[in-house]
């Protein structure tokens, strides 16, 4: 080839510019996906702290009870303490060794509305099993899922 057909062939074009234009057009949904992903992960992770917090919350309720029923008593919430007396509380604490002698506390259901829970499932001890349901009210910041901020608004054995 000569110097004048070699000056007259028409130049290739570099292809790096639309390698690139594809690659960003690629990249950016997949960001967008993995933002997203990110975004609603945390989200589940904060719901399953709060759902997992309100029946710790019950249970470390039954321990104190346990070992220290007035201390229990004043770890509940202030609504529960003007419906019922520290003597109240001791007294049904006492009745129901069931639940506050129990080896094991589980929820079968947990409804979260607001600040407040509603456990309900069953104490299984060296008495038997008796179904309970827990009303809790959370006095601190719900969405840390800290077990100590739910107090005890009202205790049901069924």
């Amino acid at each position: 080839m000569t110097d004048a057909a070699a000056a007259e062939a028409p130049q290739k074009k570099s292809m790096l510019p639309w390698i690139l234009l594809g690659c960003g057009c690629l990249g950016l949904p997949l960001i967008g996906v993995l933002l997203f992903v990110f975004v609603i992960g945390a989200g589940v992770a904060a719901v399953a702290g709060i759902m997992m917090a309100a029946p710790e919350g019950a249970r470390l309720h039954v321990e104190l009870a346990q070992t220290d029923p007035a201390a229990a008593y004043e770890d509940c919430s202030e609504e529960y303490k003007t419906v019922n007396t520290l003597e109240e509380f001791t007294a049904f604490v006492e009745a129901n060794p069931a639940l506050y002698n129990s080896a094991d506390l589980s929820f079968s259901n947990t409804a979260i509305n607001n600040n407040r829970a509603t456990l309900t499932g069953t104490a299984t001890g060296p008495e038997g099993e008796v179904g309970v349901t827990f009303t809790m009210i959370n006095l601190g910041d719900i969405s840390e899922g800290n077990a100590e901020d739910w107090n005890v608004v009202d205790i049901t054995i069924h």
